[in-house]
């Protein structure tokens, strides 16, 4: 029975390795954590990693923690969402991607509301309490740090392999449209082909014994 398990498995993960680029998938948002209700001037947010679902097989399958990077709404129904390379985004939806890699669970509330500084400001002040969009409430000062930090990023140099935006609706503009779209991270087809490899050497290494 393991072994049989241990074969299916390494048969999803080279499926994956195949299919890892721009698609179209069914997602559903699940919940934001660790989170803190925050005042900006337009409105009131849950601040933190943003939790979603994605129940289409291949390389996206499954649950997976990143960032808000648009004003929509949110929906806990599943939907249609494409899946796009964050290479093919600005720099910084890039910035946002590296702030995603240096993101833990102690700092994802500040490191949130810098993505949505660094996206949602259009003075290009990059002022968590100024210019157009600002945090109303205090004691979020330190997320300051990391958008400097990000602002102070060589994009042209960063890596953005594994990193994804998660897109609503799949076509036509989607910012502040539809669905809320994500940033988040996934190992990448070569990855994902090692880890399949590595099963399918397993299952035959307890086949001989």
């Amino acid at each position: 029975m393991v072994k049989k398990a241990t074969a299916i498995m390494a048969a999803i993960l080279l499926l994956a390795a195949g299919t890892a680029s721009a698609e179209v998938v069914s997602l559903r948002s699940v919940s934001v954590s660790p989170s803190a209700y925050i005042t900006f001037n337009d409105d009131s947010y849950s601040t933190g990693y943003y939790n979603f679902d994605i129940s289409t097989p291949g390389a996206y399958y499954g649950y997976h923690s990143g960032f808000c990077v648009d004003p929509a709404g949110l929906s806990n129904e599943y939907g249609p969402y494409d899946v796009r390379p964050v290479s093919g985004f600005g720099d910084n939806y890039k910035r946002a991607a590296w702030l995603l890699g240096q993101s833990n669970a102690s700092n994802a509330i500040l490191t949130q509301i810098a993505v949505w500084e660094l996206l949602f400001e259009t003075e290009a002040t990059y002022d968590v309490y100024g210019g157009n969009y600002y945090v109303v409430s205090g004691g979020w000062g330190a997320a300051q740090s990391l958008v400097n930090a990000a602002l102070a990023l060589n994009t042209n140099t960063f890596d953005t392999t594994g990193y994804f935006v998660a897109v609503s609706p799949v076509e036509g503009t989607s910012f502040g449209v539809e669905y809320q779209d994500f940033i988040f991270r996934t190992p990448e087809p070569g990855t994902i082909l090692l880890m399949g490899l590595g099963l399918i050497g397993l299952a035959g290494l307890r086949r001989k014994e």
